[in-house]
């Protein structure tokens, strides 16, 4: 679907007051505006005044990669792998059985923490800082920032020890079911670990690196599972300019609307951007073909030069197809 086609009409308007010296000028529009630190007014010579003013992309953070395995190293991860596969467990998934297991226990603070820091909540004002949280704290860089000797602020691993030695003092079935499901946790951060170490090591030739994460999102009060993979590489262009390239891809289950997955594509230097949807029913591409006119709206007013959006249908392949396939090629 072309990027340019008719936006929906916005019939909510947003008041702006100007203040020149200390007189207000109130004024109101329909545009979604940014935030506005500094801006230019211009007056013409027919007295038509104009308002104008520059936004740049949110700057990314590096994402920073793990040095290759040695060959020893590298047939731990595959032993590690082999045990830790068939346990994990999403992290939407082991918050939940946390949640039901310390109810009305003395660690149940513990997993309130847990779930307002990971939970994301789509829509919300904290969705985005969530979805920082997890991408920085999900347990990806636990280790190398203890190595670096900087604690990690509020990190995944860390929340889940305490809670495991708080539990100690639970009765036994009790303590069984919570630490169970902290040892499923910990087995799919230690897998993505592994998956981004195995990467680091095979395609040690390219600039190209792999993170994956899951993504707990709040649908109806219960959580959902989302994988998020993103990736980065550097290209020098035509001009000889070295550019960054980020990838990120969101597998969704939508329930009555099926399986989505979106990809997007982010040129950082310039600022440019796409995005695809695939769609597992015809009915949900139409839903997301509709939203992508505003979706377009979002970006611009956020600074990204939106150069492709669209939506198809298609077959999408499942988290727990992928596990499967991982597990043939460990045990071939």
């Amino acid at each position: 679907m072309p990027t340019n086609a008719a936006y929906q009409p916005r019939p909510a308007a947003t008041a702006l007051t100007v203040d020149i010296k200390g007189i207000a000028i109130s004024l109101t529009t329909t545009a979604n505006l940014p935030q506005l630190n500094q801006v230019v007014i211009a007056r013409d010579s027919t007295n038509n005044y104009s308002i104008q003013w520059q936004t740049k992309p949110p700057q990314t953070q590096p994402l920073q990669p793990a040095p290759p395995m040695t060959p020893a190293q590298n047939a731990t991860a595959e032993q590690i792998l082999r045990e830790s596969l068939p346990l994990q467990i999403p992290l939407a998934d082991g918050l939940q059985q946390l949640s039901r297991s310390a109810q009305n226990t003395p660690v149940d603070k513990v997993v309130n923490s847990l779930l307002q820091l990971f939970g994301v909540r789509p829509g919300s004002n904290e969705a985005p800082q969530t979805i920082k949280q997890n991408v920085q704290s999900g347990g990806l860089f636990t280790e190398r920032q203890l190595a670096t000797q900087a604690p990690p602020q509020n990190d995944l691993k860390q929340i889940l020890l305490q809670l495991k030695q708080g539990a100690e003092q639970l009765p036994a079935q009790q303590r069984e079911r919570i630490n169970t499901a902290i040892d499923k946790v910990m087995a799919r951060v230690t897998t993505h670990q592994l998956h981004h170490l195995q990467h680091q090591t095979q395609r040690s030739d390219t600039t190209e690196r792999i993170f994956q994460f899951d993504l707990p999102i709040y649908q109806n009060a219960q959580l959902e599972h989302v994988d998020m993979t993103i990736r980065s590489r550097k290209q020098t262009s035509s001009s000889g300019e070295l550019q960054t390239f980020w990838g990120v891809k969101l597998n969704f289950n939508l329930q009555e609307h099926g399986q989505v997955t979106a990809e997007i594509s982010l040129n950082e230097t310039e600022g440019e951007l796409s995005a695809g949807f695939i769609c597992e029913q015809t009915k949900t591409v139409q839903l997301v073909r509709n939203q992508l006119s505003e979706f377009n709206h979002q970006l611009s007013d956020l600074g990204f030069s939106v150069q492709h959006l669209s939506a198809r249908e298609g077959k999408i392949s499942s988290a727990a197809d992928a596990v499967q396939r991982k597990l043939v090629d460990i045990k071939t």
